[in-house]
């Protein structure tokens, strides 16, 4: 009876929904790793640390200088012998060409889980403010989402992939939160991490145009462009010498995409139904910030690989969002929308 009543206690039902989200954050962890995290010559993992890798990739700054300045903690002599055994004992930090520090590569590794976390709490935080519906229910929408992000990994995983996800989720749970003051100073960090920091601002002009007055509207609106242009400024400025150049171009790339394989034809087809069904009672904030898919795949076109799901890191949030409401209405109808 004890054991019965402890395995149908609230409590217990809570910590093995966080235990399964730890498992499957490890094993999302693990997926990211293999997938070429020093695979692209322009953005090695080394020269992203020291900051010697090709514009554009050198201005997502931030969790190289998260990571170069943790290192600067250690003890040089301890760094170096940390370093030189793990190159002669552990295969993958030399494997294909590669050039890993062992000491680097563990506080990224510890830098990547702590964000699949923090995603993962600010996605649940932000599904409670749209959706009344049962904890469980949104913990185990939370826990597909952390699930779902493997999706992202093809051709090369970035140093700074996980780290942007979890800040531009944030900043989208500060922007529908109105709160602007720690919006102001988080978007400031999320900028020095990509530069795709300036879909908030777009979210915050369409959502936020008729809501606030002009005089509001127009003084937050700058001090994010201002923080924008002068943090863009200083990593011109800063990384100035460094090969490369402010975007890449890639359309001859994504003219010669070889064909859709059926299953992810029908995947798009289903993914833009969920977003479509029942639209106009959707919450307002997720229609508007959904706009950002029209820049997104137009500079994607142009600047980046189509095929590449990591672009889009930015929407896949509020995509999920959205699926979740029309799953729950086609279902049973009992959605209750904040």
């Amino acid at each position: 009876m004890i054991l019965k009543s402890i395995l149908q206690s609230k409590r217990f039902a809570q910590l093995s929904l966080w235990i399964v989200l730890l498992i499957v954050s490890t094993m999302v962890l693990g997926s990211f790793i293999q997938t070429n995290i020093d695979g692209y010559e322009r953005a090695m993992f080394k020269e992203m640390i020291n900051g010697t890798a090709h514009k554009p990739f050198i201005y997502r700054a931030l969790v190289p200088i998260i990571i170069k300045s943790t290192s600067l903690l250690i003890p040089e002599n301890v760094k170096e012998g940390i370093n030189v055994w793990g190159k002669e004992n552990i295969n993958y930090l030399t494997k294909e060409g590669r050039d890993i520090d062992l000491l680097d590569l563990l506080f990224a590794i510890g830098l990547w889980y702590v964000s699949i976390i923090c995603f993962a709490f600010v996605f649940q935080k932000l599904a409670h403010h749209f959706y009344s519906q049962n904890n469980k229910i949104l913990f185990i929408l939370t826990i597909i989402a952390v699930a779902g992000l493997p999706t992202f990994f093809k051709y090369y995983s970035y140093i700074y992939d996980l780290t942007h996800l979890s800040l531009f989720t944030f900043c989208l749970y500060l922007l529908v939160k109105a709160n602007w003051k720690l919006y102001l100073l988080l978007i400031c960090v999320t900028t020095l991490s990509k530069e795709t920091s300036v879909l908030l601002i777009m979210i915050y002009y369409i959502h936020y145009k008729s809501i606030l007055s002009k005089s509001d509207f127009n003084k937050i609106f700058v001090a994010q462009m201002v923080i924008f242009i002068i943090i863009k400024m200083i990593l011109s400025i800063y990384y100035f010498n460094n090969s490369g150049t402010i975007v890449e171009f890639q359309l001859f790339h994504n003219l010669k995409l070889e064909p859709y394989s059926i299953s992810q034809f029908l995947s798009f087809i289903i993914i833009g139904v969920g977003i479509a069904f029942d639209w106009k009672n959707k919450p307002l904030f997720l229609k508007n910030a959904f706009y950002i898919i029209i820049p997104l795949l137009f500079l994607t076109f142009f600047l980046g690989y189509l095929d590449e799901y990591r672009d889009y890191y930015e929407i896949y949030p509020i995509v999920l969002l959205l699926i979740f409401h029309s799953v729950t209405k086609l279902f049973n109808n009992k959605l209750e929308i904040k």
